[in-house]
């Protein structure tokens, strides 16, 4: 790998982009949507002979954009369309692909042999900290949730630990990302009186902008 490849992998924006053109130069179309907060819908595919699409939801923090775009792309090299809700314990389709298609994508984000390597150098008896778990989550460029996961996959970690991260605080998610690109609203501002969407409703739209795209 080349100095040049490094430090556009060194940066999450730069290496969200990278990953996408090299998705899309294997002829998949990819594009970010906005409308849809990540916990309704994180992202989608579509497999299609002529056109793949894969959908991410642009509000979603940059590492789990880069994760959501790997596990659909998963889903279209098995051939199976999928749908990604907010967390990993709620799927829309069949549990068993769903989790396959995240150990693919953990596996290309978080190879097992350099991880394994990395763990190596903290000596603290399957006892892990939360300032453990997101410094490795910042040097694999990675949610919390992916690291737990992988810890989970080489049982470095219980189940029942892993439950306790998700339910960690209470209503305080511990592997919620924080939004950059969402705008706080002014509290002064007039309550918007347009209908609301519902979700059907949204998935309905993305899926017609899918649809002009493989006329395109």
């Amino acid at each position: 790998m080349t100095k040049l490849q490094i430090d556009v992998l060194n940066n999450s924006e730069n290496a969200l982009s990278h990953w996408i053109n090299k998705v899309e130069g294997l002829g998949v179309l990819v594009f970010q949507f906005y409308d849809i907060e990540p916990k309704d819908m994180r992202g989608y595919a579509i497999y299609n002979e002529k056109l793949p699409i894969i959908g991410i939801n642009k509000k979603e923090h940059v590492n789990g954009r880069k994760f959501t775009l790997f596990h659909e792309l998963a889903h279209l090299i098995i051939n199976n369309e999928g749908i990604i809700i907010s967390n990993f314990n709620k799927f829309a389709i069949n549990y068993n692909t769903e989790e396959l298609c995240n150990k693919i994508a953990a596996e290309i984000l978080v190879p097992r042999e350099t991880f394994e390597i990395k763990i190596n150098d903290y000596d603290n008896n399957n006892e892990w900290k939360d300032n453990q778990i997101k410094s490795l989550s910042k040097y694999f460029k990675v949610s919390n949730e992916v690291i737990l996961r992988r810890l989970l996959t080489l049982d470095k970690i219980s189940n029942d630990f892993y439950k306790s991260k998700k339910n960690m605080n209470g209503k305080k998610n511990y592997f919620a990302f924080k939004n950059r690109s969402s705008n706080k609203k002014n509290k002064n501002s007039k309550k918007n009186t347009k209908p609301k969407i519902t979700k059907e409703k949204k998935l309905q739209i993305i899926l017609k902008i899918s649809e002009k795209q493989l006329k395109l």
